[in-house]
């Protein structure tokens, strides 16, 4: 796998093994994500070539698209890292997670999300607690997409945490090697992804919402989110993930039309390949493409699962 995608999170419901057959189906210079998520897709678009406009409301999605997608040369440096521990009176973590398990370095990581005045310093703190907590399982809320896994194996790997500096320095090589510059001057907007629509332009979009009737990223992610913003975040799910996501469905097709190529992703147990396939035809011409691949949560061979990923694509 492309090494550039270990400057990414591993956001859960990521498309790194599925990026580059996504981007097979793209046409033109300017690439459009709608919905950037961890950045899989938007980043191996920067790297070949693409004038990338990406968007996400989540703060946890922005930290990315300002750190790597928009960023083209700054890069993290060792005092980026020592600038985190210096000590604060910040005390987040320990008073509002105290069963979040972090052992004896929450104090550091108070001190850190505090001191962290920069994206890429929150992309590299995020990182470093997705080594303690893969996907950033930081609950004990399994989602329903994980529910046939072997669980004990996500738990927290403490070498990482009682050797900070040490594990900070080797995420920074990694989030610095996908840092760079395409020769295009690329975007992120944290808007609603309607109000996104009305005023981009481009050549092919790509549109990954949250599954109807699967686990809620905003439930998921509460945790992380309230961390990122030092605030208690309260849990508002995606229109996308309710009762009422095929309207909205078809209200991003709507509000898409004056672009060429629509690239649509989609799963979960709400709305099928056939299903999908019949809205984006309400709207305009397309093809179905259902793509198996292969999936772990962790390097396991064993944990491996199939999955079918559902692709949509515009004639």
């Amino acid at each position: 796998m492309w090494k550039g995608y270990e400057a990414l999170p591993s956001y859960f419901g990521g498309k790194r093994k599925l990026a580059r057959r996504i981007l097979s189906y793209a046409e033109g210079k300017v690439f459009i994500d709608a919905f950037l998520g961890g950045g899989s897709v938007s980043l191996l678009a920067k790297a070949k070539g693409f004038k990338v406009i990406c968007n996400d409301i989540a703060e946890r999605s922005r930290i990315v698209g300002k750190a790597i997608i928009e960023n083209k040369n700054k890069k993290l440096t060792d005092y980026d890292i020592y600038s985190l521990f210096k000590e604060t009176d910040n005390n987040f973590i320990r008073d509002n997670f105290p069963n979040l398990a972090l052992e004896k370095d929450v104090k550091f990581l108070d001190n850190a999300f505090a001191n962290a005045k920069t994206d890429l310093q929150k992309l590299l703190l995020i990182k470093f607690l997705f080594k303690y907590k893969p996907f950033s399982m930081l609950s004990n809320k399994v989602p329903k997409d994980l529910s046939n896994c072997n669980l004990k194996v996500i738990k927290p790997h403490l070498k990482y945490m009682f050797k900070p500096i040490r594990t900070l320095k080797r995420i920074k090589e990694q989030i610095n090697y996908g840092i760079f510059d395409n020769g295009q001057d690329n975007e992120f907007h944290q808007k609603d992804v309607f109000e996104f629509l009305r005023n981009v332009k481009g050549d092919t979009i790509y549109f990954d919402p949250p599954y109807a009737g699967s686990q809620s990223y905003e439930e998921f992610y509460n945790i992380l989110d309230s961390i990122l913003m030092q605030k208690k975040i309260p849990v508002k799910k995606s229109k996308f993930n309710s009762a009422e996501a095929e309207k909205f469905l078809h209200r991003l097709l709507d509000e898409s039309m004056h672009i060429k190529k629509v690239i649509f992703s989609f799963g979960g147990p709400k709305i099928d390949g056939q299903q999908l396939l019949k809205i984006v035809q309400e709207h305009r011409p397309a093809e179905l493409y259902e793509i198996k691949h292969k999936w772990s949560i962790t390097a396991s061979k064993e944990q491996m699962q199939t999955a079918t990923e559902i692709l949509v694509v515009t004639k």
